[in-house]
């Protein structure tokens, strides 16, 4: 029934903001109304008011996910009372192209002779156009945006808008199922208003400084959650001067919805609206962007830095990320059902690439923070593909004393013999959950730094439980196990 009201609700939006005021287009002006009339009240003034924000909606509609035709393709369900031939009612589409205004070019030829050429900006030729009584996609997304801005005079249309609805209206107008097709409009507008008045206060521009809401906080809370969760990191982009306004505020403002292919972006949703504290997540998520490109941005310098972070769709690890979101459905999700997610993601895809592990590691680590105290058969499965990451020399299935030797040998980056908190932090893998507390484990001296006996010889000799110089599986997820519940159990 509410949905039934609803609809029906947007249904005499669409009568009173587009069908009326396009047939009373179509039929001309009154003579006592005229597009020079200086009565505030005449009609005139708010349809050119209206133009300059439809022309803003009409470009931005008209690109819409340019790598997807789906925007350009006839939908199955056009609004009949628009389209139809006998309605008479003139079009958004038609609208702009009415109002883009002509322009002459005085041009002189070789002998002399002065020529004036007439422009127009040729919409159609960018973008085919369908045939009358058939409506795009795009056109569609056009209108609801069109009667969102219209209802919130205060806040109108903003840039951006369109990448927000884009994702939901698609949802609903790829449904295989007709009941849900037939009303992907009006079902899209109400989604979208909904989410608009949460993230709303991101899209005005007088908040953007604010500090407690706007995107200015929200980018504030992004570097305090990288900072808490890798500080190393944060310290190297800030040493860049890489500020969060040259690429987080893209991620934040449009929900990552230009970031990833838009399959990839519905699955990267579907986490963060099932999550009550969905911005929560988001930070998160934007974060785990970051750690995923974590050496680049240690060794690279400022221009390579900015290019790898505005261009992350081409991650070859993208669909790591997209998979990985099920990590924090929700925070009040099942620690087992966190557990089982990232053994399908390492299932599908291994942990033979250390990027890949980068962002397995930073997401469960921020499921761990919101969830009550592990098990050993969970922080098991947490273990294991720690081992994975380790047995690669050969990789036959057991950890040799050489393999952990080169991996301190890999993280002594001065070559002076110790690791370093920072040098310890630096790189990812299993350590990397409980990076602090493993540390201090290690640090059996409490001295600041692990020497090579701290870290190789003794974990090696008491994981290798029969002597035989060789780690098997059973060993190393043994050790570990009980080495994480301990630490789980005294630092949560």
């Amino acid at each position: 029934m509410a949905a039934y009201k609803a609809r029906n609700l947007y249904t005499h939006f669409v009568h009173e903001m587009i069908v009326e005021p396009g047939t009373k287009a179509s039929a001309g002006s009154q003579a006592d109304d005229h597009p020079l009339n200086p009565n505030p009240d005449s009609n005139w003034g708010a349809f050119f008011k209206d133009n300059d924000m439809l022309l803003q909606i009409d470009k931005d509609c008209r690109r819409l996910c340019p790598d997807l035709f789906f925007f350009q393709k006839a939908t199955e369900y056009p609004c009949k009372e628009i389209i139809h031939a006998d309605s008479r009612v003139e079009t958004l589409r038609k609208r702009v192209e009415h109002c883009v205004l002509h322009s002459e070019t005085l041009k002189v030829d070789r002998f002399g002779k002065s020529n004036m050429i007439a422009s127009r900006r040729k919409t159609s030729e960018e973008y085919s156009l369908l045939p009358d009584g058939q409506e795009a996609h795009w056109e569609v997304v056009e209108r609801i945006l069109f009667i969102y801005a219209k209802l919130n005079p205060g806040q109108g249309y903003v840039q951006g808008m369109n990448e927000i609805l884009g994702p939901i209206y698609y949802t609903f107008a790829s449904d295989p199922r007709n009941e849900w097709k037939e009303f992907a409009e009006a079902d899209s507008f109400f989604c979208f208003t909904n989410l608009m008045a949460e993230i709303r206060d991101i899209f005005i521009k007088t908040l953007d400084l604010d500090a407690v809401c706007g995107i200015g906080s929200m980018m504030a809370s992004f570097t305090s959650k990288l900072k808490e969760k890798d500080e190393f990191l944060y310290n190297r982009i800030k040493e860049l001067d890489l500020k969060p306004q040259y690429y987080a505020f893209r991620w934040l403002t449009l929900l990552l919805s230009q970031e990833f292919p838009l399959p990839d972006v519905l699955r990267i949703w579907d986490s963060l609206f099932a999550d009550d504290k969905r911005f929560d997540f988001l930070i998160c998520i934007c974060c785990a962007m970051l750690m995923i490109l974590r050496d680049e941005i240690i060794n690279e310098d400022f221009p390579t830095v900015m290019k790898l972070v505005q261009l992350t769709s081409t991650l070859a690890c993208v669909k790591m990320v997209s998979m990985c979101m099920c990590i924090t459905t929700s925070l009040h999700a099942s620690s087992e059902c966190c557990i089982t997610c990232v053994r399908a993601t390492v299932c599908v895809y291994g942990c033979e690439n250390v990027m890949q592990l980068v962002i397995f590691s930073c997401l469960v680590v921020f499921a761990i923070g919101q969830h009550h105290h592990l098990n050993n058969h969970e922080l098991q499965q947490l273990v294991d593909p720690g081992f994975q990451s380790l047995d690669i020399n050969p990789k036959d299935g057991l950890l040799e004393h050489d393999e952990l030797s080169k991996l301190f040998d890999m993280r002594d980056t001065d070559g002076n013999g110790n690791l370093s908190r920072e040098e310890f932090g630096a790189h990812t893998g299993l350590d990397f959950l409980f990076k602090d507390p493993l540390f201090d484990h290690f640090d059996t001296d409490h001295n600041g730094v692990l020497s090579k006996d701290e870290f190789v010889e003794k974990p090696f000799a008491e994981m290798n439980q029969n002597g035989d110089s060789e780690v098997s599986r059973h060993e190393f997820d043994h050790f570990y196990t009980q080495l994480l519940h301990h630490i789980n159990q005294h630092h949560g």
